[in-house]
């Protein structure tokens, strides 16, 4: 037998045992609970330690790909020179400049302008919860223009504070509409990000001038499935953008270094405020991109970076001022400390029948033959590949497993699909290496390709224009535009919202405040009142010593109006049971004013 073929299969048996343990013991895998903090959720009822899922996914990744990587080392001692190797400090990449790709990219961006306008304008119902968080908090900040000192920030300062006046001042009109107008036109400022990613990394893989067409075509029509299927979204911008910037650096490794390092720095302290999560993933990346910049001998770029970062978070201390500044470090701690433990889901065992098992397990499988595949571009030492792109995948790879956080996290269909959506992005870029190998090994295929390359594009243009363009929509964009903007609240209201708004307004009118204790947090902008309290988002509400800083609020304030109840309750834990100090606080303070439905407004007792 070969060696080859005794390394394939010596990987092969002793991943899929590893494998089969893991899931064996995925029950065993367990750290001792404690609940100090007194959060109550998922995780609470039943006795689950907030990082178990992440310390599963920590072994069910590293094992296997640590008993492949010894299996390599076992058959190929150069190996850990090989690797060392591609960190060349003289490495750029030999890229032959193609206008056709160019063409074709700003081609595609100026479809996706066409895209844009051809949506049709849908009045579907207001989802009072995450739409919500933009409203709600937006209005608070109109209303009192402080950040964090009036609001308690779930997601980030951007997200639940800022979008919605943003939109309002854009086009001059508070209004539901205006939010959604300005979430798609973001949605759409990703999709050009990621076009710029994608055509960025073509150009790291060195493809030849034919094949990079042809190539293009793959990656852009994901960036459309990733978008339009909520895989992505806005707020992963800025980890989109400094891919880019990092291959571009990696490519030129020329001493025009100074705008991408500052862009970078800049994005550390942005990249948090605009998403919480999604910032953390972004610097937890930067560490690593540290470590990278030394490897290479990029020590210039090393200082720069570092002194760029602190002096964007110097600068955004000078701007919002001692007391936000505080105000925002010791939020976010509270949010990164018990956000698990309070909204989190268990992650599914995988190959089990568990609900969204499915799901867990494939994009399990997906990131561990990501780390398989890219192992195995240290296994040999090889020209096709450059040393650029090995370098890129290790950052990127690091990135996808951190970014997975999302899925750990809350371990449900939507989150576990927003938490692979880097991986998949990965895998089609391993993918189309294997299929670049093969085309340049069969001669007769990249025949054909050199000679139908410039079809390609215009096949794919006339598939997807299609199914996404509308000229009708086209021609009447600023008239479909203009009646989203302006349509009245009630064009996104149930019959049954209506009549609670209508009711609730008779006695509501002569109070300025009223405190939302559901989570229905687009109440404060639909009522146009502020939060009584900075804990407008009820869902940031965790631990016990959050619940006395809301009820500190509530009776200094003297709040007089409280909601409760409401159809998001039956999402998750009774609230009675999840914030037991809010409710007895209601129930020795508060009486009940009136019923609607599953809602309750609370009056404070005389």
């Amino acid at each position: 037998m070969s060696e080859n073929k005794k390394f394939f299969l010596s990987s092969l048996f002793s991943i899929l045992i590893s494998i089969i343990l893991i899931v064996i013991l995925w029950d065993k895998i367990s750290l001792p609970y404690s609940n100090k903090y007194e959060v109550v959720g998922t995780y609470s009822e039943n006795n689950h330690h907030q990082f178990n899922d992440t310390l599963r996914f920590i072994i069910f990744i590293s094992l296997p790909l640590l008993i492949y990587l010894f299996n390599c080392f076992f058959f190929n001692k150069k190996i850990i020179k090989e690797f060392f190797a591609t960190f060349n400090e003289n490495n750029k990449n030999n890229i032959e400049k193609n206008r056709d790709s160019i063409i074709f990219s700003v081609s595609f961006l100026i479809l996706l302008i066409f895209f844009f306008f051809s949506k049709d304008i849908i009045f579907y119902e207001l989802d009072l919860f995450h739409e919500g968080q933009y409203l709600g908090g937006g209005f608070n900040f109109l209303e009192t223009g402080n950040l964090w000192v009036d609001n308690f920030v779930g997601t980030g300062l951007f997200v639940d504070v800022l979008l919605s006046p943003v939109s309002w001042d854009i086009f001059n009109q508070v209004s539901i509409g205006s939010t959604r107008l300005l979430i798609s036109i973001l949605n759409l400022i990703l999709h050009f990000f990621l076009l710029f990613f994608f055509y960025n990394l073509i150009i790291l893989i060195n493809f030849e001038k034919y094949l990079r067409l042809l190539f293009l075509i793959p990656f852009f029509s994901i960036s459309l499935y990733l978008v339009n299927s909520g895989y992505l979204n806005f707020r992963d911008i800025p980890i989109i953008l400094s891919f880019s910037l990092i291959i571009i650096l990696l490519i030129k490794r020329s001493d025009r270094f100074l705008l991408k390092i500052l862009t970078l720095g800049i994005l550390s302290p942005s990249s948090i405020l605009l998403s919480l999560d999604k910032g953390i993933y972004l610097n937890f990346l930067f560490f690593f991109l540290i470590l990278v910049f030394i490897l290479i001998k990029e020590y210039k770029w090393c200082l720069y970076f570092i002194i760029f970062i602190l002096l964007s978070w110097i600068i955004l201390y000078i701007i919002i001022g001692k007391e936000e500044f505080i105000l925002f470090i010791s939020n976010s701690i509270e949010i990164l400390k018990h956000m698990d433990s309070s909204n989190g889901v268990i992650y599914p065992k995988p190959f089990s029948g568990l609900e969204d098992s499915s799901r867990a397990t494939k994009n399990l499988i997906v990131l561990l033959a990501n780390g398989i595949f890219l192992i195995s571009l240290f296994v040999k030492s090889t020209h096709k590949i450059s040393d650029n792109f090995k370098i890129f995948s290790i950052l990127f790879f690091i990135e996808s497993l951190v970014f997975y956080k999302t899925g750990l996290s809350r371990s449900d269909g939507g989150h576990l699909k927003q938490g692979i959506s880097l991986g998949y992005i990965q895998f089609l870029s391993f993918l189309v290496i294997v299929i670049k190998v093969y085309i340049n090994e069969k001669n007769n295929i990249k025949i054909f390709a050199k000679q139908t390359y410039l079809y390609s594009p215009i096949i794919f243009f006339i598939f997807i224009s299609f199914f996404f363009l509308d000229l009708n929509n086209i021609r009447n964009y600023k008239k479909n535009f203009q009646k989203l903007i302006i349509a009245n609240d009630n064009f996104f209201l149930s019959e049954n919202d209506k009549i609670f708004l209508s009711d609730s307004n008779n006695f509501l009118n002569k109070s300025n405040c009223i405190q939302v204790l559901n989570y229905e947090s687009a109440l404060n902008y639909l009522f146009k009142k502020r939060s009584c309290t900075k804990y407008n988002l009820i869902y940031a509400v965790g631990s016990k010593l959050t619940q006395k800083n809301l009820l500190n609020e509530i009776s200094k304030k003297n709040v007089e109006y409280i909601v409760i109840g409401g159809k998001y309750d039956a999402w998750a834990i009774n609230p009675r049971i999840r914030y037991p100090y809010i409710y007895k606080h209601l129930d020795n303070n508060y009486t009940i004013l009136k019923k609607f439905d599953d809602r309750i407004v609370l009056k404070r007792k005389n």
